[in-house]
């Protein structure tokens, strides 16, 4: 794309280059508000956090929000319990606020991550709005655990914060590439006061805390295999460095911490408050063991082996419990949308691993082998993740079930590198299709009239990809993404970086035709995306209301005046390297999928 960058006598090329110039100018990402305060103690820093909590009565619908939507499938806290300190917060918090010294931070995490689905309960001034609320609570408590003594920060109840404090920042789309450290520096946290062991080995421990501490420790272990898969890097911990075993299939309200003798597990017939994260840590030894084939430099990787391994995997997804599949509509609460959204994300977790073990093999040059299986299994998850997005869809979703579009937000949020990391192994495909196009073209034997000396040779097997899925049908998928993330243009977690790069991809790839008509598709499509993103700015800020100058993702707008369709020339030193704040990454189309598709260099 060197020529998009230094053309000078290409009108077509200059009108491209001066709509991009535009769209930088007009679309500069606008920093979430940061709490920078200086506190001189504790005390002060509590009473900070105090000022900015909502109401009893919006905070207590927060915090529903939240133990529905999100303690499912990762667990941190005990619902009873947390109901129970959060009544006794707003009954007593005026009378000794040091005795709410674990709890408020811990609240505030969970106000931030609920706010994702409602923030409409937050409070908002001129410049902050629910999801900038968010991040203020974010630096607070981040603030709160830096100044704890070393003894403070291992506690279990801090421990618990941690954990909240980074699916606050995953809700409010930090970089994953920032919070892999994080998870990191978490599990050595957790080992330090023995969560890696099973309370088993330990009489003095409490039944309750027993399965406290299963559950933290699963949930700290999965965080860190999520973000290290998606991020492309080692995990802190392999299947061997614990012996803590799998949560208990238990409903909360069946720990007590009275209790002397554990409960007896539920059914996986039914579903139950620990059900979604039992399933998921049961399979977690086994994705960690992926985890280290996928890291294992020394020796590389062995096919049949990473085959079997995601094969496994697959078998899970197949026997899942009855109440953890999309066809389980027993009653009113299974059609809840956090039980729909806990589904999706409890697959997704499963599927993140299996993507990442057949990326090496889908991805390489085929010579003597197609990798058939690989390539076959990369292409099935890739399709399965990318019709997700229809049931949160708000043009296709079942409304009955799904009334809010927060839902089709969440899912951005925590799906998007999975959902551009299957779109460009589907455009990999799809290249491979012209590919083969062509070779089918260069080896036809010319006969004429001639017995041919190709005649007696063996036809190659078909390859299973070939025979699956056509051309189009990939392309079409491939564009039905597209789609959505031009109508998601200015709603929280998009990103119009992203778009660019897969819509250059996509028309890099649809034609097996000169490099003229390909230059052509790309054009129209960046085109399309400057189209786009500059009516959502002008429909914006029409409808600002507010004049605080923010579109639904924090990004800041330019006044209206300075929003037209004619594009302003670019200035001479113009550069494309805004496009690598990009979670992606911009530059060489590599597909290197092992690599986690990181495209840091400079376009060509």
């Amino acid at each position: 794309m060197k020529k998009l960058q230094t053309s000078s006598d290409n009108e077509s090329i200059i009108e491209i280059r001066n709509g991009l110039a535009s769209l930088q100018q007009l679309w500069s990402l606008q920093p979430q508000p940061r709490a920078n305060e200086q506190f001189l103690d504790s005390t002060a820093i509590l009473q900070r956090m105090l000022q900015l909590l909502p109401s009893r009565n919006p905070c207590n619908k927060l915090v529903s929000i939240y133990l529905e939507n999100f303690e499912n499938e990762l667990r941190v806290l005990h619902k009873p319990s947390f109901l129970s300190a959060v009544d006794h917060f707003w009954e007593a918090h005026t009378t000794n606020l040091l005795q709410f010294f674990d709890f408020i931070p811990q609240l505030l995490c969970v106000l931030a991550i609920a706010s994702s689905l409602d923030d409409s309960c937050l409070i908002e001034n001129e410049s902050t709005r629910g999801h900038g609320l968010a991040s203020i609570y974010c630096d607070l408590v981040k603030i709160w655990l830096e100044g704890l003594k070393r003894k403070q920060k291992l506690k279990f109840s801090t421990l618990q914060t941690q954990a909240l404090l980074l699916m606050a920042r995953q809700s409010s789309v930090e970089r994953v590439r920032d919070m892999w450290n994080a998870t990191g520096s978490l599990v050595r946290s957790a080992m330090t006061i023995g969560l890696h062991r099973d309370p088993s080995e330990s009489s003095q421990i409490p039944i309750f805390w027993a399965e406290m501490r299963r559950r933290l420790w699963a949930t700290i272990v999965e965080m860190d295999l999520q973000i290290s898969l998606t991020c492309g890097m080692p995990t802190m911990v392999c299947a061997t460095d614990f012996t803590c075993g799998v949560p208990a299939n238990v409903n909360d309200a069946d720990l007590t911490l009275e209790m002397r003798c554990p409960p007896p597990p539920r059914s996986f017939a039914e579903w139950s408050d620990c059900l979604p994260q039992v399933v998921l840590a049961q399979s977690l030894r086994q994705r960690l063991n992926a985890a280290r084939l996928l890291g294992n430099i020394e020796d590389g990787l062995d096919y049949n082996d990473i085959v079997g391994h995601a094969k496994d995997l697959e078998k899970i997804l197949q026997d899942l419990p009855p109440p953890l599949k999309f066809n389980h509509l027993s009653d009113e609460d299974s059609q809840r949308p956090g039980r729909l959204m806990t589904r999706v994300l409890l697959d997704v977790h499963i599927r993140r691993t299996i993507l990442n073990l057949y990326g090496p093999f889908a991805q390489a040059e085929l010579g003597g082998t197609n990798f058939a299986e690989a390539r076959k299994g990369f292409v099935t998850s890739s399709l399965v993740i990318l019709c997700y997005q229809d049931i949160f869809d708000p043009d296709f979703a079942d409304l009955d079930m799904i009334a809010s579009p927060r839902y089709w937000d969440l899912f951005h949020v925590c799906c998007k590198n999975d959902m551009m990391h299957a779109s460009l192994g589907l455009c990999l495909e799809i290249k491979r299709w012209n590919s083969k196009s062509r070779l089918s073209e260069n080896s036809k034997p010319e006969t004429n009239g001639r017995p041919s000396p190709h005649a007696l040779v063996a036809p190659e097997p078909p390859d299973p990809v070939f025979t699956t899925w056509t051309k189009s049908s990939l392309t079409k998928t491939v564009e039905d993404n597209i789609d959505p993330l031009m109508r998601r243009l200015g709603r929280f977690g998009s990103d119009a970086k992203d778009l660019l790069c897969l819509s250059i991809v996509l028309n890099s790839v649809r034609t097996n035709q000169s490099a003229e008509q390909k230059e052509a598709l790309m054009e129209n499509g960046i085109r399309e995306l400057i189209t786009a993103y500059q009516q959502h700015l002008q429909k914006t800020r029409r409808n600002t209301t507010q004049g605080n100058g923010l579109d639904l993702a924090g990004n800041q707008l330019a006044p209206l005046s300075q929003i037209d369709t004619q594009s302003t020339p670019a200035p001479p030193d113009f550069s494309f390297g805004f496009l690598a704040d990009s979670e992606l990454g911009f530059g060489d189309i590599d597909f290197d999928l092992a690599q986690g598709w990181q495209l840091d260099k400079e376009w060509d």
